[in-house]
Formats: C-alpha cells, structure tokens, sequence
C-alpha cells in the first residue's frame, strides 16, 4: 500500500522518474494516514516514513536534475528516518497494543518506527 496506492495514475502525469518515485511515496504515507487514521507525533511507523518521505520529496528535483547523487539522497533520507524513530522515545503511545498502558511506552522506541528506519536505510545501503 505505502508505495502502490495512486501510483499508476501519478506516474503518467509527471515527466521525470524520479519525481514520480517521490510523489508516489508521498501518496503512499499519505493513504496510509488515512487509513490507518494516523499522523506523526502518535508513536508510530509514520515517525520514520514521514520525514524520510518529505527528504526525498525535496531532493528528488536535485537528484534527477544530476546535482545530488542518489545515494546521498538516501542517506539524507535513511537519517531523518531515524531521527524520526528516535523521537517514538519520548511520546506516549496513542495506536496498538502499546496503548494500552500509554504511559508506559515512554522512554521505549516504537517498534514499527525502527521498521520504517530500516526500510530507508536498506535503501541507502543498497545505493552506496
């Protein structure tokens, strides 16, 4: 779902790949919002794809213009990913299981935001 929903559609619209690769992510963790009634800030997977996300949607222009290597696109990527994931410490979980005892899950890393750090530092560790 993160990387198929709307993607068809908005890849016929952009001219560029790698433009439509970043609209496509953006689409992505945007339907999973939705669906997952969710946003950034309630200790979860979106701590680490929003970010990472929104770095490759801004380099995206640089890099298929040949001015930004893709692998430091990634690894400027796979780092707000993590920081990301790194903030799920210090909240309190609102989605899941975790919630459950909220308070509790302060000072804990949210397991899907290390899932979504990884997901972009494979990427990055792919391309280097």
């Amino acid at each position: 779902m993160y990387f198929r929903r709307k993607c068809n559609t908005i890849r016929q619209k952009l001219s560029t790949v790698g433009a439509g690769r970043s609209w496509c992510r953006s689409a992505g963790v945007a339907a999973m919002m939705d669906k997952a009634e969710s946003k950034p800030g309630e200790k979860t997977i979106l701590d680490a794809l929003v970010p990472g996300s929104r770095e490759l949607a801004e380099g995206a222009p640089a890099a298929v213009a040949g001015e930004l290597p893709t692998r430091e696109l990634l690894r400027r990527a796979a780092e707000a990913a993590a920081q990301g994931s790194e903030s799920t410490r210090e909240m309190e979980a609102v989605h899941g299981r975790a919630a459950y005892s909220a308070s509790r899950s302060i000072g804990v890393l949210d397991g899907g935001s290390v899932v979504g750090r990884l997901i972009f530092e494979g990427a990055a560790a792919w391309a280097a």
